[in-house]
């Protein structure tokens, strides 16, 4: 038996399904529609075990920072407090606040590998780590009684390999703050799929082969068509929190696949595309090769969405497609 074999399967085979609740700054990326597909669960995230005990290990180095912190004189308070939106939804929990200089700034402890931590000491934090602190200093005001905000953002940054400290002092930038705020919550008010970006960081991306068409979101509430948002949450008229039978793709994720869209079918809740229909259960289009999302799920990979034979015997008798082989 491979110990080390069976060890890693256990962790990949344990490990939550992330699905996120609400945008939170931890959630940011520089691309509207990475964060769009990420709010609404398109991809699961999965992650090797080497990379989960790393997440594991990261997690307890934080624990063991604040307590050198604390044990050199160093004052904290407002650990893991709650930063909220304009909707009242969390979007973070902070490590602390923390006096240093005669100063209450803004607490980030991170644990870093040797190469991206010489290249922070070289050129700061990375963008997805300022814009995470920027955006809880400038909500930081929920935190305080008079309404004050923290100007500078500590950050303790600790070399994993070489256990080496790096203190990193930066001020709070109140326009570039605003700015992802308003971001974010566009993003989480938009029913419509953002344009996205296109450079060398999509590869890091756990949503890019959504994004790019290699393969069908995933079914939930919230890719669905009949989900809308309202004040910041999702909702819907048939009873959000479930998967109905009313269930059809958001039109823009099947687009992301290839297929032209047309129109909306209100009489039949269906989406008309090109060449077929997508509906919920028992619906058939007249005169269109209709599918279920369940349907669409097994048969796109498939080349059955475009075999004309499969879309023939779906226009004349509506066959049921629950398996391919």
């Amino acid at each position: 038996m491979d110990h080390v074999q069976k060890i890693n399967e256990t962790a990949v085979a344990n490990q939550p399904l992330v699905y996120r609740e609400n945008l939170t700054a931890s959630g940011w990326s520089h691309c509207d529609r990475a964060v769009w597909l990420s709010l609404r669960n398109a991809s699961d995230q999965k992650h090797k075990a080497e990379t989960l005990r790393t997440f594991r290990m990261g997690h307890l180095l934080e624990d063991e920072i604040v307590k050198w912190l604390i044990d050199s004189g160093y004052k904290i308070s407002h650990q893991q407090a709650e930063i909220k939106n304009r909707h009242g939804k969390p979007l973070g929990h902070i490590d602390g606040i923390i006096l240093a200089d005669k100063k209450y700034r803004l607490l980030e402890i991170k644990t870093s590998a040797d190469k991206y931590f010489k290249q922070w000491i070289k050129e700061g934090a990375p963008e997805k780590y300022k814009a995470q602190a920027q955006l809880y200093c400038h909500h930081s005001d929920q935190l305080s009684q008079s309404g004050r905000k923290l100007q500078e953002i500590m950050w303790v940054v600790l070399n994993k390999n070489t256990s080496e400290l790096f203190i990193d002092i930066q001020p709070y930038d109140a326009q570039y703050a605003q700015l992802q705020t308003d971001r974010i919550h566009g993003v989480i008010e938009s029913e419509a799929l953002p344009n996205g970006d296109d450079d060398y960081r999509c590869n890091m991306c756990y949503q890019k082969a959504v994004c790019k068409g290699e393969t069908v979101a995933q079914i939930n509430c919230r890719t669905c068509a009949h989900v809308s948002v309202e004040n910041g949450s999702f909702c819907c008229q048939h009873g959000y929190g479930r998967i109905c039978n009313r269930y059809v793709f958001h039109p823009q994720l099947i687009e992301l696949l290839g297929y032209e869209f047309k129109e909306v079918d209100y009489k039949n809740e269906s989406l008309i595309f090109d060449k077929m229909a997508i509906a919920g259960e028992g619906v058939k289009v007249p005169g269109l090769p209709t599918f279920t999302s369940e349907e669409f799920v097994l048969a796109h990979p498939a080349g059955l969405v475009h075999d004309e034979f499969v879309l023939g015997v779906k226009a004349l008798c509506d066959g049921v497609i629950d398996k391919v082989e």
